[in-house]
């Protein structure tokens, strides 16, 4: 993906969540043309999906949403995002270690997968 960090002008709108009024340039072609290499060496009926962490800008979230095949989430926060950019609540997987009971509530009330990856 070709990004560019730009400082953003003091009056300038939220781009993101960053604080130092940075922004985040992505190439919508590029990001399909990789998106669509990945998808050319995975084997047929492989599941291509979008890890949210990398990238939680709601405006990448919400093209990237039409070219994989779900997300996933580690966080509750990331789990509102994909949700609110239209992702299927079946086709997001909420993993990662060390999740508050409210988080588990929450993953399970909107219908997502959970991956287990311990007992505590």
């Amino acid at each position: 993906m070709s990004r560019s960090r730009c400082r953003a002008a003091p009056t300038a709108s939220s781009v993101g969540s960053d604080p130092q009024g940075f922004a985040t340039l992505s190439d919508r072609a590029l990001i399909a043309a990789r998106v669509a290499a990945v998808r050319r060496v995975l084997p047929q009926g492989a599941q291509l999906h979008y890890a949210v962490k990398a990238n939680p800008m709601p405006a990448l979230v919400g093209f990237i949403r039409g070219l994989v095949d779900g997300m996933d989430v580690p966080s509750a926060g990331e789990l509102k995002l994909a949700l609110d950019a239209g992702t299927d609540a079946r086709c997001i997987g909420f993993a990662g270690p060390g999740k508050r009971d409210a988080e588990l509530r929450q993953a399970v009330a909107a219908g997502v997968l959970l991956h287990a990856e311990s007992a505590r």
